[in-house]
């Protein structure tokens, strides 16, 4: 089963759709041919040990997912040169201990009996990252610490010297020859002309001929205008505000009517996500309240389930409606911390009462049969 396959989401509520499997096929009988996906094949396929992946390869790729998704790791467990299968090398030493058995029992290349249903990674997962159905900070920070990729430290740099004139060099002194004639002076080089002598910059342009003329001040130029003198209201032509029109009853004159905005419209609330092609898969239904607790009571859990078999206990438990009322009686206590919005919560809890008012009408009758019988 390729990742592609899967459409899922968290929110409102976590929810998968399986799109497509094309190595789905029943284990009864067992394959013997299918398709494998790179990377996930069982090591007895690669060894020819059986002839396609059965349930006990998916045990494997389930294993080899959760190493990989755990601690982000690629998880690369291709055969060696020599034939050799190696082991899980990337589990850290903080790594929860029972995961970390389930991992290695998991990815056994051989030895599939040794390898883990699915059931115990559900098991393991919810009591270590999952206590009483609330997630377990410290122990996901922990886990986020440990898949954390290692910071590469940069290269160190190193800083070029400054180039060096090596052009100048000192020659040594000759030495006398020992002929006892007198050394001959080498030619002298001519002197190199040295940079030119300082001249500071001029501050502006000089002028030749006659100087500039004086300066003259500008001319005024015509006066500001000044501001009308103060005058107190009500004496001089000042605007006035034109009163309002008269009042006027509505229909009665030609005044200007807004006209009515048009309808608003509203969308759906929010699209269903994931997308679904219409015909296919359970309808888009507005988002319910967050379930409550599990059940785990045995009772509890099986008025949940419903189904025939636990429908004619019910009815087969009339013969005894002191036991079948004490049942009842329990399983409606255990479903007093379940959700109404769990899946067939309200279902259970109308069947188990109205076992129990049938029980109850029972006992009355019988006693009541019992009272007649002694007084006669």
């Amino acid at each position: 089963m390729n990742g592609k396959n899967l459409a899922w989401a968290v929110q409102p509520q976590p929810i998968m759709y399986l799109i497509d499997c094309d190595g789905m096929v029943p284990q009864q009988p067992a394959p013997k041919a299918g398709v494998q996906a790179m990377g996930w094949t069982d090591p007895r396929v690669v060894e020819r040990r059986i002839p396609a992946h059965d349930h006990y390869s998916d045990w494997y790729a389930l294993a080899l997912a959760m190493y990989r998704g755990l601690l982000l790791t690629p998880g690369k467990l291709d055969r060696a040169a020599d034939g050799s299968w190696p082991p899980p090398q990337k589990i850290p030493n903080g790594f929860p201990a029972r995961l970390a058995d389930l991992v290695r029992r998991g990815l056994e290349p051989t030895a599939a009996d040794r390898r883990p249903p699915p059931d115990a990674w559900v098991r393991a997962l919810r009591e270590i990252y999952l206590p009483n159905n609330r997630f377990d900070d410290a122990a996901i920070a922990a886990l986020d610490a440990m898949s954390a990729p290692v910071k590469k430290t940069p290269p160190p740099t190193f800083t070029p010297l400054p180039a060096t004139d090596w052009t100048t060099t000192v020659r040594p002194a000759p030495t006398a020859p020992a002929t006892g004639r007198q050394p001959m002076n080498p030619p002298r080089q001519p002197p190199r002309p040295g940079p030119p002598p300082y001249q500071p910059p001029r501050t502006g342009p000089r002028y030749q001929g006659s100087p500039p003329p004086p300066y003259q001040n500008p001319r005024p130029g015509p006066p500001y205008p000044q501001p009308p003198p103060y005058r107190p209201p009500g004496t001089g032509p000042y605007y006035r505000q034109p009163a309002p029109p008269p009042y006027r009853a509505s229909g009665t004159g030609p005044y200007y009517r807004q006209s009515a905005p048009p309808p608003y419209r509203t969308g759906p609330a929010m699209p269903p996500n994931p997308y679904q092609a219409p015909g296919y898969g359970p309808q888009y239904r507005q988002p319910g309240p967050p379930v409550g607790r599990v059940p785990t009571d045995p009772i509890a859990f099986a008025a949940l389930r419903g189904g025939g078999r636990w429908y004619a206990f019910g009815v087969l438990a009339a013969l005894f409606p002191i036991g079948g009322l004490t049942y009842t009686i329990t399983g409606l206590v255990q479903l007093r911390h379940v959700d109404g919005a769990y899946p067939g919560a309200q279902r259970a809890r109308m069947a188990l009462i109205a076992f129990t008012v049938f029980y109850l009408l029972e006992m009355i009758l019988l006693i009541s049969l019992q009272a007649l019988t002694r007084r006669t």
